[in-house]
């Protein structure tokens, strides 16, 4: 009697089974046009401004798959593709986007968006690539990303997004691309993230994380690319860094980070660019740089380093930039270096890579030719604060193409007093002509009008005066974002 039961229960089980399914496809094979269509018609009518009509053939009159941006699947004749990027709409995301549950790739990149994200996006289980990047949405990350089991690529960069990661994005194990970077997220950086084992490429830069590096994030060994730069983040620079056997470019730069650069960075072979500057790292350089074989840039600009140079440098063949600015290193950038360089070496620290006898000649020459600050030439004294002068000046010059030993910079005029008679009315009269072409004009004014105000501030007089370099590698930064979002628009 127990095996009939069993079996009439299996059957009633299988049976329902059935019917849900087909009800299921059902739903889905009736709402195939009908409902991506009225999806995206309400994205529409969101859309508050459409400056080139790009979305004109969106109508009920014609077919959703022969739509403009849209694609869709041969097969079950569904919206899988919705690529509005770089159109310059303005608006927000309404809930009805959760309707299309076929689609797969969601961009809407480089756009003046705005607001939350609805929560009916988890809806769309399907979905491999978010791409959101460079529009204005604001609010935090919803709690919802697990629900998105097939998720790869997730796109934040460059928007107002607040708050703390969601513990809920550390589950997305499918992930291979994240990128957070341009917000003002808070917080630590959990351990969590040791979760997302196939990410090939991390961008939590230009935020407002605490806290140490967690170590576990080095268990994350698929990693080609790590940016964790302009953050508060301190501690030290974990020796499992040694663990992350593809990664090919690092960016730890402008946080509070202390301790020795860990020898281990240097063991992977698949490393071209290694950026730690504006930070506190003491210590040597390790003797372990000469094994980078594939090194071609290394700023390690502004920390407390000391010691040699070690000659081993002269092994990483492929070197291209070398950036040690004010540290307390002594030796000769080796002469063979030098010579294989396609760049340069950045010497703004230069009269710490000097011997005793040539340091105040040294200084002295290039004071009197405008490059070093004031108290270099009448004192002799070395610093940061020094080197932020020179940085100054150097950008001066970039977008000007004057230079501050120029005949006409004589007697009481400077190339300073020159840029502070421009500006802010008169930036074209100063700023190099080539850089001022027609497009964009505007949005290009006012980039330079910026960054010859950060200049300046770079290069006044009193040492004590002058922006800390770290308050101008941010205002930059800022200028440079700024300018992009503007440019995107147009």
């Amino acid at each position: 009697m127990e095996r009939p039961r069993l079996l009439k229960c299996a059957s009633m089980s299988f049976v329902m089974y059935c019917i849900f399914a087909m009800s299921f496809l059902a739903i889905e094979a009736t709402t195939n046009i009908t409902t991506d269509q009225s999806s995206l018609l309400a994205l529409k009518a969101h859309i508050t401004n459409d400056p080139h009509n790009l979305l004109g053939n969106w109508t009920t009159s014609t077919s959703v798959c022969n739509w403009a941006w849209i694609t869709c699947d041969s097969i079950n004749n569904r919206v899988i593709v919705l690529n509005l990027s770089s159109m310059s709409l303005t608006g927000t995301i309404p809930p009805h986007i959760g309707n299309l549950s076929f689609l797969v790739h969601l961009r809407l990149r480089d756009n003046n968006f705005h607001g939350s994200l609805p929560m009916e996006l988890a809806q769309l289980r399907r979905l491999e690539i978010i791409h959101l990047g460079i529009n204005s949405f604001e609010g935090k990350i919803p709690p919802w990303l697990n629900s998105l089991p097939k998720l790869q690529s997730l796109y934040l960069f460059s928007n107002d997004f607040t708050g703390s990661i969601p513990s809920s994005l550390w589950q997305c194990r499918e992930l291979l691309q994240l990128s957070l970077d341009d917000n003002k997220f808070t917080g630590i950086i959990s351990t969590n993230i040791e979760n997302l084992s196939l990410l090939k490429e991390l961008y939590l830069n230009d935020n407002r994380f605490e806290g140490q590096i967690p170590r576990r994030l080095f268990n994350c060994t698929s990693l080609q690319i790590l940016n964790l730069s302009g953050n508060r983040l301190t501690g030290s620079v974990p020796l499992e860094i040694g663990n992350l056997r593809y990664l090919n470019v690092v960016r730890l730069h402008a946080n509070h980070l202390t301790g020795l650069i860990p020898s281990t960075i240097f063991n992977i072979s698949t490393l071209e660019v290694m950026g730690i500057g504006g930070n506190r790292l003491s210590g040597p350089i390790p003797s372990t740089i000469g094994l980078g074989v594939n090194l071609k840039k290394v700023f390690l600009w502004i920390n407390e380093l000391n010691g040699r140079i070690p000659d081993s440098i002269t092994n990483a063949s492929q070197l291209t930039v070398l950036d040690l600015n004010s540290n307390s290193l002594s030796g000769p950038v080796p002469s063979t270096l030098g010579e294989d360089m396609v760049a340069h070496v950045c010497d703004f620290g230069i009269a710490k890579l000097l011997g005793e006898e040539d340091s105040m000649t040294q200084t002295r020459t290039l004071a009197t030719i405008g490059y070093m600050a004031p108290e270099y030439g009448s004192e002799g004294i070395v610093s940061a604060r020094g080197d932020v002068y020179s940085f100054g000046i150097l950008m001066i010059e970039t977008f000007t193409r004057k230079k501050p030993i120029d005949n006409m910079f004589e007697e009481r005029l400077s190339l300073q007093c020159w840029i502070k008679e421009a500006l802010p009315h008169s930036v074209t009269q100063v700023a190099d002509s080539n850089l001022l072409v027609e497009e964009n004009l505007p949005a290009k004014k006012d980039c330079i009008l910026s960054i010859l105000q950060v200049a300046l501030d770079c290069t006044v007089e009193l040492p004590k005066s002058r922006l800390d370099i770290t308050k101008v590698l941010g205002e930059l930064e800022n200028i440079k974002t700024k300018f992009q979002k503007r440019v995107a628009r147009t």
